[in-house]
């Protein structure tokens, strides 16, 4: 066994080699801090929000969503595509005026973070 560590050291891995991939939960608040982070213009019901405040209004779906939402596919799919009261599509509006589907862009965020997860 020592002769194992001893080799993992050397070769510059360490012991967290084995270190787990993201969770779910983890992925989830990835895709909140990278929405946040975007400054994109968040549409909601044709109301448009700073991405701090669409942030807050996906936490709070995702607080009422219990146990309903388990992944981050699901997160994206059952609360960060469309509206749940008036069945309408969100969108995000980037500086140059271009508008995309806000699932659209979340499911092209989550697939940047699991090709970052080990």
């Amino acid at each position: 066994m020592k002769q194992i560590v001893r080799m993992l050291l050397l070769s510059g891995l360490s012991l967290c080699i084995a270190a787990a991939a993201m969770t779910e939960v983890e992925k989830i608040q990835a895709l909140l801090e990278t929405l946040e982070r975007s400054n994109l213009v968040f549409i909601r019901n044709g109301a448009e929000y700073s991405s701090r405040k669409a942030r807050a209004h996906l936490e709070m779906k995702l607080s009422r969503a219990g146990s309903r939402v388990k992944t981050a596919r699901q997160f994206i799919d059952l609360l960060a595509t469309r509206s749940y009261t008036s069945n309408k599509l969100y969108y995000v509006k980037f500086p140059d005026g271009r508008v995309r589907g806000a699932g659209e862009w979340l499911s092209e965020k989550l697939a940047e973070i699991e090709r970052r997860s080990p």
